[in-house]
């Protein structure tokens, strides 16, 4: 199954291209040559319940192929432009207010100045995913190890979790020390899957990683 977007999507799509320049509008305008990156999700999540910790290129993806999906964002600006793009179905956008950010949803301020405020956003987002209860959670946002510590520690049910960039960056690798062997299904991504033994020994684990942006 290859992705394509229905025609409506597609007008809007150009429509969006035609609007003054922006980081949003530079990334979008490669969607067309990148969607395919995701077909090898298409098992995993087709038609259930889904959960992204950042908006981008799967958001697209998963709007089309999911049942449902929630997508956390560091960025208003990002959530807003998205929204103002495609007639999106079925996704709830919900913003990790960790105060003002960069290009991308980074954060403007050294984490030692939002520390806290962060830390609480984190555990926020992670009762999102308490209540909607997905099967498969997308990670390709901002705080990646420990959103997915929290999301794990806060949840009560099994689920998947895709990591994107996962293979090029040594700082993700540390999620080896609490979760399962990853699987590999592409370049890009790397999944887990999560179960109450999981889940018991993060809870029990008092030397979780520190907070980190990327």
């Amino acid at each position: 199954m290859t992705l394509l977007l229905t025609n409506s999507k597609q007008t809007c799509y150009n429509n969006f291209l035609m609007t003054k320049s922006s980081s949003v509008h530079s990334f979008l305008s490669n969607y067309p040559t990148n969607k395919a990156k995701f077909d090898v999700l298409i098992p995993h999540c087709e038609d259930r319940i889904l959960l992204e910790f950042g908006i981008g290129y799967s958001t697209i993806f998963f709007n089309d192929v999911g049942k449902f999906t929630a997508s956390v964002e560091t960025s208003k600006k990002m959530i807003r432009e998205f929204k103002e793009s495609f007639e999106f179905r079925d996704i709830e956008f919900h913003v990790l207010n960790i105060g003002p950010v960069k290009e991308w949803g980074y954060p403007l301020l050294p984490l030692r100045f939002i520390k806290n405020s962060v830390s609480k956003e984190i555990k926020k987002a992670s009762y999102i995913a308490r209540n909607l209860s997905p099967d498969f959670v997308f990670v390709d946002g901002r705080f990646r190890v420990n959103q997915i510590l929290s999301l794990i520690q806060n949840t009560v049910h099994q689920f998947t979790i895709c990591i994107d960039d996962y293979w090029d960056r040594d700082s993700y690798k540390i999620l080896e020390e609490f979760l399962p062997e990853p699987k590999k299904i592409s370049e890009d991504f790397a999944l887990f899957f999560v179960d109450d033994s999981v889940r018991f020994a993060i809870v029990n684990n008092a030397n979780l990683p520190p907070l980190c942006s990327t």
